[in-house]
Parts: structure tokens; C-alpha cells; sequence
């Protein structure tokens, strides 16, 4: 997870008391975890239809949907390995996965 979110922070010298790399780390899980609410609800917005869940399936869906942005970008050679998906890109994701969502969902209803 580190290396498709965070970029590779090296600790800073001379510091031994602080650990800045896990307080970074911590830092850009909540700072994913807002952004994936953040981008799970508009995604919700756009896309028609009724979706699954409350706010945690929500933010989970901008979370993946971040994961899937950061993965098609790096194959089509918009971000480099250490980048991650910004916030269009996310948005894709999640509607994306919010799309093939509703694809499994028609198909299971007319069985």
C-alpha cells in the first residue's frame, strides 16, 4: 500500500526521539481516507441509480477507486511509479467501480 499512495520518505537524521516517517504515514491515511469520502460521495452524485452502503462503503469506493485511477495512469504513462492518482483520476476510479457495480447488479436481478 505505501508504495502506490505515499512516495518513499526517508527519516530525518539526528532525530532519534521522533520517528517522522510513521507520522507521515499516518498523516496521508487520514488524508486518503477524507480524500476516498471526499471522492466516493461525488462519484455517488454522478453516477444514477442506487448504490450499496453508508459513508464507510462510500469512502471505500474513492479509496478503490483512487487504487484503479493510480493503477490505469501508471499503464498509460500518466504517473510515474512513485505518484499516485489525483483527484480526477480518482473520480474515474470510483465511477468506474461504481459502474461495474451496477453491470453485476442488472445481471444478478434479471436471473
Amino acid at each position: 500500500m505505501a508504495g502506490v499512495f505515499f512516495p518513499h520518505y526517508k527519516d530525518v537524521a539526528g532525530d532519534p526521539g521522533k520517528n517522522h516517517t510513521e507520522e507521515l504515514l499516518m498523516f496521508h491515511l487520514l488524508w486518503t481516507a477524507l480524500i476516498g469520502l471526499i471522492v466516493g460521495a461525488i462519484a455517488k452524485l454522478i453516477m444514477p441509480g442506487k448504490e450499496p452502503g453508508g459513508i464507510f462503503i462510500t469512502m471505500l469506493i474513492g479509496i478503490a477507486g483512487a487504487f484503479l485511477g493510480t493503477f490505469l495512469g501508471r499503464a498509460i504513462g500518466h504517473y510515474q511509479p512513485d505518484q499516485s492518482a489525483g483527484f480526477l483520476m480518482s473520480l474515474v476510479g470510483a465511477l468506474i467501480l461504481l459502474g461495474i457495480y451496477h453491470l453485476i447488479r442488472r445481471s444478478t436481478q434479471s436471473v
